[in-house]
């Protein structure tokens, strides 16, 4: 688990793969008009705590995370997300009559290829050149990021709040020239309500981070059936 990882800025650029520079590409209304096979892949992150707001170096060493390990542990047990998150893409394709699959690639920038944007283009293009998916037997190529846990808000040493926390980022990339179909994220925070520390279910850490997750799937879905 990622539990020591500081975060000053709210809302970052989280995705290893995605440039902070990428603009929000909605989903075209003709998107599902074609039958264009779709590859996809979800990189999920396990469970964590992160600490955010403004600290100095100071503030960070005296704050942690280390505490919430053991009951989000537990949480997860309880609410395993990843599979209904995974279900959005494959039951709305399924009900758009567009073909998708798993596939089997660990996506690594160390071995990928930075691809060269065409000069006279107006289309965003994914950094990484990617159009090899092809060979997968695939026309499109779906990335999705999941993260979720709490989010503890310090100002200084203070706590100020704690949240449940879902990230999802998603992007469509065309392979046949590595174009940039959609690029969208949904996050939600909610507030822990009461004591977080209400061993041995932790229900109100647990029905946050639920929540939070609840409404990103319920974004996502809406999203995709534009």
């Amino acid at each position: 688990m990622k539990f020591s990882r500081i975060i000053v800025v709210f809302f970052v650029c989280l995705f290893l793969f995605t440039s902070c520079k990428s603009k929000i590409i909605p989903l075209s209304k003709t998107y599902y008009d074609n039958t264009n096979k779709v590859g996809v892949l979800f990189i999920a992150d396990s469970i964590r705590a992160e600490i955010i707001g403004d600290q100095s170096l100071l503030e960070m060493a005296l704050t942690g995370t280390k505490r919430f390990r053991a009951p989000l542990e537990l949480v997860d047990k309880v609410i395993n997300p990843i599979s209904d998150i995974e279900n959005i893409y494959f039951n709305t394709y399924q009900e758009k009559g567009k073909p998708i699959k798993k596939i089997d690639y660990e996506l690594n920038t160390e071995d990928l290829v930075e691809f060269e944007k065409p000069k006279k283009s107006k289309k965003q293009y994914f950094n990484y050149d990617l159009r090899f998916l092809q060979s997968k037997d695939i026309d499109e190529l779906l990335i999705v990021t999941i993260e979720y846990g709490l989010l503890v808000n310090y100002d200084g040493i203070f706590e100020e709040e704690k949240l449940g926390n879902c990230r999802i980022e998603s992007k469509i990339i065309n392979l046949k020239d590595n174009s940039i179909l959609y690029n969208n994220f949904t996050v939600f925070n909610v507030e822990v309500i009461g004591n977080w520390k209400t061993p041995p279910n932790y229900p109100n850490l647990k029905d946050a981070i639920q929540l939070a997750i609840k409404q990103a799937i319920e974004e996502e879905k809406r999203k995709f059936n534009n």
